[in-house]
């Protein structure tokens, strides 16, 4: 099913497991509007606190698009994604700030960051655990941080063993 809501989930999930796999500690992720404060960095969809961990990250902003994506290639353009990108700026800005002089740096980390997060949703172990905790999402609108962390943890963990056995 392609509802906006699954479609959303994708999209939390892919920032959290993300965030998660490059090592921040997720605190709360959400699809339901208004349930996710908690100290640490934000991620918005729509305009409403969806996610929040740790420091500010790039490959984390683009995430959530690219699974989004690859979840509903044929979809239309995702919603979230300008708020993605303008919490990617306001990164970019902390990472490397300046003006004309420094935009080839600024491209080229951008570019580096959409990469990544692209090749890191690709990863079946890392896939695995977006499918897992974007069904979480859809069933239960909410998760805290530990309880995601070990839902993300179990699904990437079945899925190295699973690739290790087929061998």
């Amino acid at each position: 099913m392609r509802s906006p809501l699954h479609r959303q989930a994708y999209h939390e999930a892919g920032h959290g497991v993300v965030a998660h796999y490059r090592g921040h500690r997720i605190r709360r992720i959400s699809v339901t509007p208004g349930t996710a404060p908690a100290p640490g960095r934000t991620i918005t969809y729509l305009g409403r606190t969806v996610i929040r961990f740790d420091y500010p990250d790039g490959v984390v902003a683009f995430a959530g698009y690219h699974a989004e994506k690859r979840f509903c290639p044929r979809c239309r353009f995702p919603g979230g994604y300008r708020e993605d990108e303008r919490e990617a700026r306001v990164i970019l800005e902390e990472v490397a700030p300046g003006g004309p002089e420094r935009r080839q740096e600024q491209t080229n980390i951008w570019r580096g960051w959409e990469r990544e997060s692209r090749r890191l949703v690709r990863l079946p172990a890392v896939w695995s655990g977006i499918e897992a905790l974007a069904a979480a999402l859809v069933e239960r609108g909410a998760l805290e941080g530990a309880e995601a962390t070990r839902l993300v943890d179990a699904a990437m963990s079945r899925r190295r063993t699973d690739r290790t056995t087929e061998r």
